[in-house]
């Protein structure tokens, strides 16, 4: 039960700005993840699953927009959940 109560602790931090990882639909086919996914931001890098996408923006709001573009889920892409895939790029800075 602590777990459960963590999880919902850490899930309920906002994301910020910059970059994030945001879960579709699985679903959705990945062309419309991406389509979203693009409509609110850069899409950076894949995560571990389909339905997840490294997304970035230097616009505000940037969770926002992809809640509405049909994410389900956003959270900070380096945070504790490593979701970026071992197979995508680093970003370039």
């Amino acid at each position: 039960m602590a777990a459960a109560g963590l999880l919902a602790a850490v899930l309920s931090l906002p994301p910020g700005d910059g970059e994030v990882a945001a879960l579709f639909p699985p679903w959705w086919a990945a062309s419309r993840a991406f389509a979203s996914a693009s409509s609110a931001g850069a899409v950076a890098a894949t995560g571990a699953l389909r339905s997840v996408l490294i997304v970035r923006s230097d616009r505000p709001a940037l969770a926002e927009r992809l809640r509405a573009a049909g994410a389900l889920l956003v959270v900070a892409a380096d945070g504790p959940f490593g979701c970026r895939s071992p197979l995508s790029p680093e970003p370039a800075r």
